[in-house]
């Protein structure tokens, strides 16, 4: 009787008789026959009379039988996936996969359903799968890269952009997110760094006035390797050298070893923070040097991390590269070059001054730029390395004395690093630095006379400094 009714289902189906098809089809599985071939119809009469619910609810009916084909989880899984119901889609695509694990279909749909949940890392795991089964996708390799960019694992990501554009060096859009994602975990300050002469220079004198020798070494921030490498020419027993960014710490390992260091430096993978005595490093270290500043000095959590390793990672009396580093201000006088570069005025006839209101004060300003001073450098505050950051958060009054009358722009801020006893490294306006001026701009000239006193407030936050003058403004 089943079989008979089931045909006769099957002819009103393919007249496009929904509505009876489906009458029939419900008799027979109210009749308690576990009949995939009714329940599927059943599934495809209610798409196609365009109710949704029913035929997800028959989707459902159909994934309590014992058992299903293949085609039926698939079937399902589409369905279930096409109207945002992405657990019960993975269950079918997985059901389907235990007949036939290696169909690139179940796999590509069991992937993308799991990137839908947000399992980013199993998603990768079944893309991989995938591109073993379609090894001349090269789309897979680009995509899989993208995935574990997302989950944070770049030193993959690396690893699949490169294998894509290994195959196809005119892959643009490999060589797109390859370098976003080395901007993003390279950022372009690392050149003007490295090339920084002086900058280079102090720090080579500071490890050879500092570092004894069979000292242990800890460097922290590997970036390139570079004062790993003069501390262990200054005469350093050994040095560990820590380093946040997989890719980074990667690149570090190839140059130590490409200069003959691989036998003298470790490369650790790690954050400072997370670095363990006795499993990490042998002992605490004689020397920790550093340079994880920035222009703004208090920036990339430079307070936290020295103030750990100072604490956890060195030995009493052990020393410290930079041993301090100061604030350094100074009022600036308004000149054409630094309206030029810092402000915005117009174009012809159109008036664009009002943009700058929706520009933070606080700008940068490149070395190249000439500055006239108003007043003296000021060391507006001191931080020590060795004996922990003294500064706290909070507001503090300065007076800076006017030693020139002239019209005041704003603030300008750098840092003067004591590296070592007699060395230190400034980058001054006008000095050849990679690092910028801040500049903290008033909301409007203010003219200043010789002899008098401008009040500046100061603002310590937690990973950030800001300065403003409160006469006048």
């Amino acid at each position: 009787m089943s079989e008979d009714l089931f045909r006769e289902a099957l002819s009103l189906f393919q007249e496009e008789s929904y509505d009876d098809c489906v009458k029939i089809l419900s008799t027979i599985i109210d009749l308690g026959s576990e009949d995939e071939r009714a329940v599927s119809y059943l599934i495809d009469s209610f798409l196609r009379l365009g109710d949704i619910q029913k035929a997800i609810n028959a989707i459902r009916l159909g994934m309590n039988f014992t058992s299903c084909s293949t085609e039926f989880y698939f079937k399902s899984a589409k369905v279930l996936k096409r109207h945002g119901l992405y657990t019960e889609a993975l269950q079918c695509f997985e059901k389907a996969s235990n007949f036939q694990p290696n169909s690139p279909e179940c796999v590509e749909g069991k992937a993308s359903t799991l990137y839908a949940l947000g399992q980013i890392e199993k998603a990768a795991f079944e893309y991989e799968k995938l591109f073993r089964l379609r090894p001349n996708d090269l789309n897979l390799l680009n995509n899989i890269g993208v995935l574990y960019s997302k989950i944070g694992d770049n030193l993959k990501a690396k690893e699949y952009f490169d294998r894509c554009l290994e195959r196809d060096r005119g892959n643009g859009t490999a060589r797109y997110n390859l370098s976003c994602l080395l901007n993003k975990e390279v950022p372009q300050w690392h050149v003007g760094m490295l090339k920084d002469l002086a900058r280079n220079d102090a720090y080579n004198k500071a490890l050879n006035t500092v570092v004894k020798k069979g000292d242990l070494v800890l460097e922290i921030g590997s970036g390139s390797g570079l004062l790993s490498m003069m501390a262990s020419d200054s005469g350093a027993k050994y040095v560990y050298s820590c380093e946040k960014s997989s890719i980074i710490a990667k690149s570090a390992e190839k140059i130590i070893k490409k200069n003959g260091y691989n036998d003298k430096i470790t490369i650790i993978n790690k954050n400072s923070k997370d670095l363990l005595i006795g499993e990490d490093l042998p002992d605490k270290a004689d020397v920790i040097v550093s340079e994880i500043l920035s222009s703004e000095f208090a920036g990339e959590g430079v307070f936290k991390a020295i103030n750990d390793a100072s604490s956890r990672l060195l030995k009493p009396n052990g020393r410290m590269i930079p041993e301090s580093g100061e604030l350094m201000i100074c009022l600036f006088e308004k000149s054409g070059d630094l309206l030029d570069e810092l402000l915005i005025d117009g174009y012809c006839k159109y008036d664009l001054s009002d943009f700058n209101d929706v520009i933070s004060s606080r700008r940068y300003l490149q070395q190249r730029a000439d500055m006239s001073f108003l007043s003296n450098p000021f060391s507006a505050n001191r931080f020590d390395f060795v004996r922990g950051m003294l500064r706290s958060t909070g507001t503090r009054l300065l007076n800076i004395d006017i030693q020139r009358s002239g019209e005041c722009m704003g603030i300008a801020q750098w840092m003067r690093l004591n590296l070592a006893e007699g060395v230190s490294f400034e980058n001054s306006p006008g000095s050849d630095s990679h690092w910028r001026i801040i500049c903290y701009l008033f909301p409007r000239s203010i003219c200043v006379r010789a002899g008098d006193i401008l009040p500046v407030q100061m603002t310590v936050l937690k990973d950030a400094i800001w300065f403003q003058a409160i006469f006048g403004v």
